[in-house]
């Protein structure tokens, strides 16, 4: 019984042993070209590499099969947090050594290059905002010494994908100003080529969103004090960029909102300027009211209770002043002159308005601004008789007296050189030219007929006995354009 016991304990071990041999026979070379992979996985390169070469040409390809799927495992054991950039880095770095092109090295190292600068720029710019020294100091040699591993042109591009990110956040207020400055400020000094311009171009742009949303803050107080039309005038200037929604969106919510809050406000206020006859203030209120409202805002009804006729029949004539005035010229022959020789040179540009004979009704003059600031300006002068516009003549004038007259020039036109003084009076209706005197050199003349010095001088002294200090140059006046608002100021 002992001796059956021992042979079948020599067959087992025999059997167990045979079994052994075989195992490790098969399984030999898959412990090899485990061994390849578990130095990689450790970042022993040069041990990989001698795994490696001692392989069989079939195990160096079954090797090279599983390369590329490998780096991407160790690039996903970085993303996901089991391995640090320093594991990861050495293991790619075992691969190159192995995949003599670095094909596979430069496929995954962009990624882990990519991922651990923007990682460790971040960790950078926290430590400056936090005033960390000690981090951002750190973090400041990690990053260079990943750069350094890296090519220039994917360190240019990453360093410009974080900006980008960074500014994203600025802009959907995730971070501050001064968040997104610090991070320009840190690729500008990481950075010699695209990056560094490129956060040139971050740092204005943000400097622009910053100004534009501290308006914002500045507009919603002036809301809040019925700034209304001031508000509405700035939203509409200001450039916001395109891609921040949030403040497109808060500009449109405030220009609204001082929309719907203005138009009872200035309505309001509209007529209680017209009820105390502060017509300047209230036509400068219309003309900023028309601006933002246009025909939304019935302004016509408001005008038309703040005017007098004269006035609402000069508004009528300033809307076709060519076509009127040269109705009124056809009918006279200083008109005709004129229509047919000066017209353009006198075609006029600008409105004043002086009430001659102190009658409560301005008359109305139109001329040409370039002649401001000559010895005369040649003026169509109208009136208002009472029911329409009337015109009154043409007058060289030099300036208003204090008495129904005008001290002007002759208006005979092609008339020689001399000095000449007249003085014009307005009744009510019309012009005409009352007295006039003229040196031609020596020879003298009063009221067109030659006298003496004497009788010259007289006449020169009583003419100028009328003019007031009141000149045509020195006088308030408007460009035709802005007629209707100098009548309605009147």
């Amino acid at each position: 019984m002992r001796q059956k016991w021992r042979k079948c304990i020599i067959i087992s071990f025999i059997l167990i042993t045979l079994e052994l041999v075989g195992s490790i026979i098969f399984l030999s070379p898959y412990y090899k070209v485990r061994r390849v992979f578990d130095n990689i996985d450790a970042g022993q390169w040069p041990t990989a590499l001698e795994c490696y070469e001692k392989l069989s040409d079939n195990q160096k390809e079954e090797v090279m099969s599983y390369l590329d799927s490998y780096a991407a495992s160790i690039c996903q054991s970085y993303i996901d947090g089991h391995k640090s950039y320093e594991e990861a880095a050495a293991g790619l770095d075992a691969i190159k050594s192995i995949e003599k092109t670095g094909v596979i090295f430069d496929k995954y190292s962009r990624d882990l290059d990519h991922n651990e600068l923007k990682k460790i720029m971040t960790e950078y710019w926290q430590a400056v905002l936090n005033y960390d020294i000690e981090t951002a100091h750190d973090t400041n040699t990690r990053s260079m010494n990943v750069q350094k591993r890296m090519k220039t042109v994917d360190k240019e591009q990453y360093m410009i994908e974080l900006l980008n990110e960074k500014y994203q956040d600025f802009l959907d207020e995730k971070i501050s100003y001064d968040a997104i400055v610090s991070m320009s400020v840190l690729v500008t000094n990481s950075s010699y080529y695209d990056a560094y311009e490129y956060s040139g171009v971050i740092l204005n742009n943000a400097m622009c969103v910053n100004i534009y949303r501290n308006h914002y803050e500045e507009l919603v107080k002036l809301r809040d004090n019925k700034k209304y039309l001031q508000v509405m005038r700035a939203c509409n200037l200001e450039l916001i960029d395109p891609t921040d929604t949030n403040y497109q969106n808060k500009y449109k919510a405030l220009y609204d909102d001082a929309y719907k809050l203005g138009i009872p406000y200035y309505e309001d206020m509209l007529s209680s300027l017209v009820s105390n006859d502060k017509k300047e203030e209230a036509s400068e209120l219309m003309n900023e009211i028309a601006k933002v409202y246009g025909d939304s805002f019935d302004l016509e009804s408001v005008k038309r209770s703040m005017l007098n006729d004269w006035q609402l029949a000069y508004l009528d004539f300033t809307e076709d002043i060519e076509g009127r005035l040269k109705s009124d010229l056809a009918n006279s022959d200083t008109g005709n002159y004129i229509l047919e020789n000066k017209f353009e040179q006198l075609k006029p540009d600008s409105i004043l308005l002086h009430d001659i004979n102190d009658d409560g009704i301005a008359e109305m003059f139109l001329f040409n601004s370039a002649f401001v600031g000559n010895d005369y300006v040649g003026c169509y002068v109208y009136t208002y008789d009472g029911s329409k516009t009337v015109y009154a003549g043409f007058v060289n004038i030099r300036s208003f007296c204090n008495d129904s007259y005008l001290l002007t020039f002759p208006i005979s036109f092609g008339r020689s050189d001399g000095t000449e003084y007249s003085l014009t009076q307005f009744d009510g209706v019309s012009l005409y030219e009352v007295s006039s005197c003229q040196d031609m050199g020596g020879t003298y003349y009063v009221n067109g007929t030659e006298a003496d010095e004497l009788t010259y001088m007289s006449q020169r002294t009583s003419i100028l006995q009328h003019e007031s200090e009141l000149s045509i140059s020195n006088s308030k006046y408007d460009s035709i354009a802005d007629a209707e608002k100098h009548i309605m100021a009147y």
